[in-house]
């Protein structure tokens, strides 16, 4: 039987789930590690945001999901997937500033826009 001790909890989102919440950005939970949503009606949250009560059960109950922003009207937020480097000089030529928040994916960049 695997010892317990060495098997690590898995660090929960909660928090930071709470404080998406917080700042009026539109959130549902994705599978751990993933990009599937966790939750079988994901499309009410375009409309309404969940609520932290929502939000908190949503996360007690699997610990290790993962995060996912509904992009934009409901969170005053858009994100343009740049899947290489190189593609970088062409978002900018089309009128994108790049001193804006972004995030390294897997494969490029995202870039984060009000």
């Amino acid at each position: 039987m695997p010892d317990k001790a060495a098997t690590p909890a898995p660090r929960s989102l909660l928090r930071p789930a709470l404080i998406y919440g917080r700042f009026q950005t539109s959130i549902i939970p994705l599978r751990p590690r993933g990009k599937v949503c966790a939750i079988k009606a994901w499309k009410p949250y375009q409309y309404e945001r969940a609520s932290a009560e929502t939000i908190t059960k949503w996360w007690t109950a699997n610990p290790d999901a993962n995060i996912g922003l509904i992009t934009g009207a409901i969170s005053n937020l858009f994100v343009m997937d740049v899947d290489t480097e190189d593609a970088i000089p062409e978002l900018e030529a089309a009128g994108f500033p790049l001193d804006t928040m972004r995030v390294r994916t897997s494969r490029g960049l995202h870039f984060y826009y009000e």
